[in-house]
């Protein structure tokens, strides 16, 4: 599963700049060139132009030196509010920030958060555009684990993408999805869609405009051809009486576009599972709870069958959990009989019926977080109990 992404460590930016402004540190400042130019003027009665021109050159040293060092700290001010916007959320105005940084002072790691920012507004086309320039101005400039994130990033997002390869006969037709320009056939590459719904138009001067609308899944790769039809040229024709008219063929159906999908196979299952949470009841917290291990069987990918082991208060708890809906983060019903082997001080070995819900949020395929609620019965003589989890669990 995707894992939320964290735009790049501002120390990283800072690092940079420290890297770029050192490299100019021998520039003479700007009262010392002054002190040059005005020497250079008071001798100028002694005809010695090559100090003049020295203390001139130096003088637009560091007037150059002044203005990328105002350019750095803007492009360090617009990072950080980049940053701070992308934490809120607030993925449009980071972006913003981000571009207005990065036409400052280039550098990939904001080439980094471009993409992250596009990914995050469902860009994913752009965000692809982005992460490939990462890694190709990345090169020798950054280190080998930031270059192998951002691979992995970039290979992580692929995977949530469809991508569709657009033909058109004749070529040189302008592509437009969802109202937005392409490029014109043959493309490059194939346009990059995020799941649901697009609209892809197809048109070139002297045809008739082509439509086509289609629905994506993540992991497709589509085909859509055009064959465009020439508009009419024929010389207009004197218009016929009323009687001689003849009644006008239907119109003709837009041009044909076929489009396969292939869908790749789904993951393996991962079927043996171990989990460990902190169990307590939620109507008596204060004097209850202990820690919980178990493992599980998964059936399908949305049944499982399960044993939990309470390890301090002699109880198990055979369960089964079936997913209702959901996938990163899904919700699963819970039917479980608990067993007791001791009440209290008393050995005493009885059994409950339970049943409950839980939601599990996915932080890759093999570990998740977990958390279950449960409505216990025990009888008149030990009553209802609520016990509630909260822990990790791994599958293999």
């Amino acid at each position: 599963m995707p894992v939320p992404f964290r735009p790049c460590s501002i120390a990283m930016w800072l690092l940079a700049a420290a890297v770029a402004a050192a490299g100019l540190s021998a520039a003479p400042s700007p009262a010392a060139a002054q002190v040059v130019a005005q020497g250079a003027s008071h001798h100028h009665h002694k005809k010695k132009p090559r100090k003049a021109r020295k203390a001139k050159q130096a003088q637009k040293g560091a007037a150059d030196t002044a203005a990328r060092n105002k350019a750095d700290r803007e492009a360090d001010r617009h990072f950080k509010t980049g940053v701070e916007l992308f934490d809120e959320r607030k993925y449009a105005e980071a972006l913003a920030e981000f571009e207005q940084a990065y036409a400052l002072k280039p550098h990939p790691l904001v080439l980094n958060n471009l993409a992250a920012t596009h990914r995050a507004l469902s860009q994913y086309d752009q965000a692809v555009d982005f992460y490939n320039r990462f890694l190709v101005e990345g090169e020798g400039k950054l280190s080998p684990e930031q270059l192998a994130r951002g691979r992995a990033e970039l290979e992580d997002l692929l995977r949530l993408v469809a991508r569709v390869e657009v033909i058109s006969a004749p070529e040189g037709a302008q592509v437009h999805v969802d109202g937005r320009s392409m490029g014109a056939t043959p493309l490059d590459d194939p346009l990059v869609l995020g799941p649901g719904d697009h609209t892809v138009v197809a048109s070139l001067s002297g045809y008739r405009q082509s439509e086509r609308k289609i629905r994506v899944s993540a992991g497709d790769t589509l085909r859509v051809e055009f064959a465009l039809e020439a508009e009419s040229d024929a010389a207009p024709v004197a218009a016929a009486s009323p009687a001689e008219a003849e009644p006008e063929p239907p119109e003709e159906a837009p041009a044909q576009v076929s489009a396969t999908a292939t869908r790749p196979p789904p993951p393996e299952l991962r079927r043996f599972g171990v989990s460990a949470s902190y169990g307590a009841n939620a109507l008596e917290v204060s004097d209850t709870g202990a820690p919980v291990v178990g493992v599980g069987f998964a059936i399908t990918d949305r049944f499982s069958l399960g044993v939990d082991v309470m390890l301090t208060g002699l109880a198990a708890a055979p369960a089964a959990r079936f997913r209702l809906f959901g996938d990163t983060i899904s919700l699963h019903a819970v039917a479980a009989v608990p067993v007791s082997f001791r009440d209290g001080d008393a050995s005493e070995t009885f059994a409950a019926g339970a049943g409950g819900l839980g939601l599990r949020i996915a932080a890759t395929r093999a570990l998740a977080l977990r958390i279950e609620t449960w409505v216990s019965y025990a009888g008149k003589d030990h009553g209802t109990t609520v016990p509630s989890f909260a822990g990790a669990e791994l599958w293999f």
